[in-house]
């Protein structure tokens, strides 16, 4: 009997809701298993190379996400369950095996007692090492001497995080806070390309200023953000597809740091940048009016009000437009 109501209660789901309730109710039932899992794992590749005849070409990137996130919230905050994923996805599906290992990072992050907490030597960025040319109050760019390449130079973007001086407890929360995301963020392009961010080289204090410096390592030095697009009149308004295929891919972009319980808490135009293609810096600022901008790689920063997504974390105050 208890089949045959559950039968006429699914009857009114649709397809893709019935295949994702299936889905999500056989990862509970196996995943506390390590063998049955690696089993389940190998059916649910067989079962996706099969989709891929059904679905057109455009659509898998997001029913391979979609699974890939149910099984990251199946397991919750359960490190045991992440080390099952992580290990069972070894070799078949190298996005899941990293978004299971970032998970993991981040709750041990969380679980670490604030009096055990020590800076990442590695990610401690040398001053001395670093020209930042323009002092604005959020973002600036500049130069790095690369340390471990002797005489390379590289562009770096650096985001302001304000701290104030004379309330030490604040200020430990912040330095913890933009440790743990250089962590996460740190070779992000590589290992996480679903977050659409740039790689972050690390952090230092600029006590001068009161203030933390996050250092990124862009494409190049030149860059232009969704704020500036929308009021210039240089360019004509990209195409609705284009937009459409923007919003997906920011929708994306929070969709995967939600995943690894990391909420951003500053999306806005100004914290939306595009970099000009490689050998096309003319071509970006000779475009006549009459051409649309290339809005079809976005890069997400302004982590500096970012925190965790537990309930007791509080959001730092950010400085950038909420439009």
């Amino acid at each position: 009997k208890g089949g045959e109501k559950w039968r006429a209660s699914s009857s009114d789901l649709s397809v893709t809701q019935r295949i994702k309730s299936e889905m999500t109710l056989r990862a509970k039932w196996v995943i506390a298993d390590k063998e049955k899992f690696q089993i389940f794992l190998a059916d649910l590749k067989d079962y996706n190379d099969g989709l891929e005849q059904l679905f057109p070409p455009t659509r898998l990137a997001t029913l391979r996400m979609s699974w890939q996130n149910e099984l990251l919230q199946a397991a919750q905050r359960d490190l045991k369950q992440l080390g099952l994923l992580e290990q069972a996805s070894n070799g078949n599906y190298p996005r899941l095996k990293v978004g299971a290992e970032l998970k993991q990072l981040r709750i041990n992050l969380d679980n670490k007692p604030d009096h055990n907490f020590r800076p990442t030597y590695a990610l401690k960025v040398r001053t001395d090492l670093l020209e930042i040319g323009d002092q604005k109050e959020h973002r600036s760019v500049g130069m790095y001497k690369n340390p471990n390449s002797e005489g390379v130079t590289e562009d770096v973007v650096v985001e302001w995080v304000p701290y104030d001086k004379e309330d030490i407890e604040a200020r430990f929360t912040h330095m913890r806070r933009i440790d743990d995301l250089a962590r996460m963020v740190h070779s992000a392009s590589d290992r996480h390309p679903d977050l659409h961010t740039i790689d972050c080289i690390g952090y230092f204090d600029d006590s001068d200023k009161h203030r933390y410096g996050v250092v990124y390592s862009p494409p190049q030095a030149q860059f232009t953000t969704l704020c500036e697009y929308i009021s210039s009149n240089q360019h004509r308004t990209p195409d609705l597809e284009d937009r459409f295929k923007l919003a997906h891919t920011l929708c994306v972009a929070l969709w995967s740091l939600h995943s690894l319980d990391w909420l951003h808490k500053s999306v806005c135009c100004q914290n939306i940048l595009f970099f000009p293609p490689p050998n096309d810096d003319d071509k970006e600022t000779t475009k006549s009016s009459s051409e649309a901008p290339n809005i079809s790689s976005p890069v997400l920063l302004g982590f500096d009000a970012s925190r965790p997504s537990d309930l007791v974390e509080m959001s730092a105050y950010t400085r950038s437009p909420s439009t």
